[in-house]
């Protein structure tokens, strides 16, 4: 038996330390697949080959937007502000490092460019250093070509940012004008199921809307337009919780309703919140084509080349080559600005650029959602018989204000409202002249007390000069 237990205890311990050795392997590879900025920028410089690059590029950027978002408890993937700023510096370093190596390979680009236009520019060889070939072809590169150039790129750029950033302002509009109606929503249900008897109903109704709520939440998050695409493909977009909510309304539910006016406002919320979804996932699928992207970097790729080819003289690169680097160095920081500001521009969900703040508000909303749900269930319970939100009271007053006697309800409603005003108004002006007469009355007691005691002062004091006059006449008559 002794044995048997060390054996048992021999076993579970390896077993342990397996573990511990499979999920340290497992975070070895997770710290493997990890890749830095320098680690990215060293491989695309070493890669043999474009494809290569593009790879340590891609990689890069996927594991940075992997660590960009943190997960929180519920719904809505928030960015952590570390991580938003770490995301902001790689943005930022992706788009300076092009202009600086513009700036340090100037020299063998030039270069590189020379020897590819001797070549296989023509039959001749140069002896001027392109000068010649260079000013015959000014007048056709600035007069023509340039301008084509620039005006289709400037134009496309800039319809390019405005749609970008018009689309991330419609879908945030939707989101926060879809939870607005949500909570009037949810304020119709307890209308047409508030009370202690449709507390079923209400269950079922509010299981429908708090999955739609965490519908709407996957689709303001990260990951977003790849669900809403495979929903597409799927023929499923249009499939939501908001469609057995209305089934509920046109049947026996709805027509049980305490209250009917509450299920036609449902009805056109459901309406309401069908329209602004519909405006938000055509938003978030109306992403550019790659055609459009390609020809705005072969624009950008057609202005360098014009570029190199004006500067393709070997007199002005002796003479003017710090100057020549700078502009080839300026020409590379611009393309490389735009490219980044288009790229975190066009995932709205990703980025400086994105309304996941927005969507955070859904979160409250759902846990609201959640207290409704426990306080129904607790009303389904056999064991209990009232409401926190419904008493007896309530019940009551709620069943005759919408049933056939609500207008003679309301009138004797109004009646008595006016006749409590107007008895508090009379009592209030009883209780004022009470206290008015009480004053006045104690004012004239306190006033006749004062005179008769000043009547008396007086009294005795003439008495008493009376009396010292009488004495004086006595005293002298004895003198006399």
């Amino acid at each position: 038996g002794d044995g048997d237990g060390d054996g048992d205890g021999d076993g579970a311990a390896e077993a342990s330390d397996a573990a511990v050795a499979t999920e340290t392997d497992e975070e070895d590879d997770m710290e493997q697949e990890d890749i830095t900025f320098a680690e990215a920028v060293e491989g695309i410089l070493e890669a043999e080959t474009f494809d290569e690059g593009v790879e340590y590029f891609q990689e890069f950027v996927e594991s940075s937007v992997e660590e960009f978002f943190a997960p929180e408890s519920i719904g809505i993937l928030q960015p952590a502000p570390e991580l938003l700023e770490k995301y902001d510096r790689q943005l930022l370093l992706l788009a300076v490092l092009p202009p600086i190596i513009a700036f340090t390979l100037y020299g063998n680009v030039a270069e590189g460019f020379n020897r590819f236009t001797e070549m296989y520019g023509g039959a001749y060889k140069s002896v001027d250093g392109n000068a010649f070939a260079t000013n015959l072809l000014r007048p056709t590169i600035n007069g023509v070509v340039v301008p084509a150039l620039a005006i289709t790129l400037g134009t496309l750029l800039a319809t390019t940012i405005n749609v970008l950033r018009n689309r991330q302002v419609e879908m945030r509009a939707c989101i926060n004008k879809e939870v607005c109606e949500l909570r009037l929503l949810r304020r119709a249900i307890f209308g047409m199921f508030g009370t202690v008897q449709h507390a079923e109903r209400r269950t079922k109704a509010l299981q429908m809307l708090h999955g739609y709520t965490s519908t709407i939440m996957k689709e303001s998050s990260p990951g977003a337009i790849a669900f809403l695409t495979e929903l597409q493909q799927n023929g499923g977009v249009s499939v939501n919780e908001l469609e057995d909510l209305t089934e509920m309304l046109h049947g026996i539910e709805g027509a049980a309703a305490s209250r009917q006016g509450s299920v036609s406002s449902a009805e056109n919320l459901i309406i309401s919140l069908n329209d602004h979804r519909s405006n938000r996932v055509a938003a978030v699928l109306s992403n550019f084509p790659r055609i459009h992207w390609a020809i705005l970097g072969l624009l950008a790729c057609g202005i360098t080349f014009l570029f190199l080819t004006e500067s393709n003289q070997e007199v002005l690169q002796f003479l003017n080559s710090l100057q020549l680097r700078s502009l080839f160095a300026i020409i590379v920081a611009v393309f490389s600005f735009v490219a980044a500001l288009c790229y975190d521009l066009s995932d709205p969900f990703n980025g400086s650029f994105c309304i996941t703040s927005a969507a955070l508000q859904l979160n409250a909303f759902s846990d609201t959602l959640k207290t409704d749900l426990r306080e129904a269930a607790d009303e389904v319970d056999a064991g209990s018989y009232g409401s926190r939100r419904w008493g007896v009271r309530d019940t009551a007053y709620f069943h005759i204000l919408t049933g056939t006697m609500a207008p003679q309800a309301r009138a004797v409603g109004d009646v008595w409202a006016w006749s409590k005003r107007k008895a508090k108004k009379v009592v209030a002006a009883t209780r004022a002249t009470r206290a008015r007469t009480h004053a006045r009355t104690e004012h004239g007691g306190s006033a006749a007390a004062g005179a008769s005691r000043a009547s008396e002062a007086s009294e005795a004091s003439g008495a008493s000069e009376a009396s010292g006059v009488s004495g004086g006449k006595k005293g002298g008559s004895a003198a006399g």
